[in-house]
């Protein structure tokens, strides 16, 4: 308890509290960008803050609790206005910063919860908030990274897909968050864009491996799930103990299971759990690709690992083999 709930507890001031989705946004690499250019990073931060990111809070419902200078913390009343913001925005975000260069492009990485809150003056405060903070260290660029509690308000309720990113240790939480990387659901737009990005990245620098995954993931998106492999290779070349090599070795056999090629889908579905056993939706789509092979009872193993994994998967694998 800090200094101001004891004084609001011993003077008999009612502490105010309710539940709220919090949105924790910031800007990546602010620190560099400030040092590279100073004053066109502060305007162009100010303009997307102006004319992209605060119109989409406030048409979801949000409230601006408090700028930080280089991004800022939000509430809103439910979490699917949280999350549904948030993909507005990255989306206006990306759209105007597409033929940027690289090194100044400006992207924000947002953390998402649901929890409750102590309401001051002019900020909020609790556990909840500083896991929001949290989360959004841990997603990518222009991603969207939530928790299983703000999950379990926005599952089937959003145009989009999660992926699993297990179990995270926080930095002064007490105990373990399960967190989700929002994976966008308009597929083909923000696909190919992600794509042009990756390209142009590459134009410049054919030795990153992030580049190389995000085209790999992409091009499935996209309809081109031939060509996912041979990105997903250069970049395990460049970087084969890479964070999110399971993350490329899934998408290379979902990408064989679209193109028909189930045995060669279980190779690589199999080689992404073996990089992350904790990733329930490799273990989902390896219990499916199974399935087609006719291995049952493989699959039912499969299907049984991903739900103990989460229990809140939808389980048509598993029913689908009974």
């Amino acid at each position: 308890m800090n200094f101001s709930d004891t004084r609001s507890f011993l003077t008999g001031e009612r502490v105010e509290r309710r539940l709220a989705a919090i949105l924790v946004a910031d800007v990546v690499s602010y620190s560099r960008l400030m040092h590279f250019d100073e004053e066109t990073t502060h305007a162009r931060v100010t303009a997307l803050l102006t004319d992209a990111v605060l119109p989409a809070v406030a048409a979801h419902g949000g409230r601006v609790v408090k700028n930080t200078g280089d991004g800022f913390l939000a509430e809103f009343p439910s979490a699917v206005d949280a999350v549904r913001s948030a993909v507005r925005f990255q989306d206006l975000v990306f759209e105007r910063t597409i033929d940027d260069a690289e090194q100044a492009r400006i992207q924000f990485r947002v953390g998402i919860n649901i929890g409750d809150v102590i309401v001051g003056a002019h900020d909020i405060f609790g556990d909840d908030v500083n896991i929001a903070a949290r989360l959004e260290a841990l997603a990518e660029p222009g991603g969207i990274c939530l928790s299983s509690s703000a999950l379990d308000q926005v599952r089937g309720k959003v145009n989009a897909e999660f992926t699993d990113l297990g179990e995270q240790s926080l930095k002064n939480i007490a105990r373990p968050v399960r967190a989700y990387a929002l994976v966008a659901g308009d597929g083909g737009r923000s696909a190919s864009s992600r794509a042009t990005v990756g390209e142009r990245a590459l134009a410049l620098d054919r030795n990153l491996a992030d580049a190389h995954g995000c085209i790999g993931m992409a091009k499935y998106f996209v309809g081109r799930a031939i060509e996912t492999e041979g990105h997903v290779q250069e970049a395990l070349r460049l970087s084969p103990r890479d964070i999110f090599a399971n993350r490329w070795l899934l998408f290379v056999g979902i990408a064989k299971g679209q193109l028909g090629q189930d045995e060669e889908a279980v190779v690589w579905l199999r080689r992404s759990i073996e990089v992350n056993r904790n990733f329930p939706l490799a273990h989902f789509h390896l219990a499916e690709a199974l399935a087609l092979l006719g291995e049952l009872d493989e699959a039912r193993a499969a299907a049984q690992a991903e739900l103990a994994l989460d229990p809140e998967s939808i389980c048509i694998a598993t029913a689908s083999m009974r």
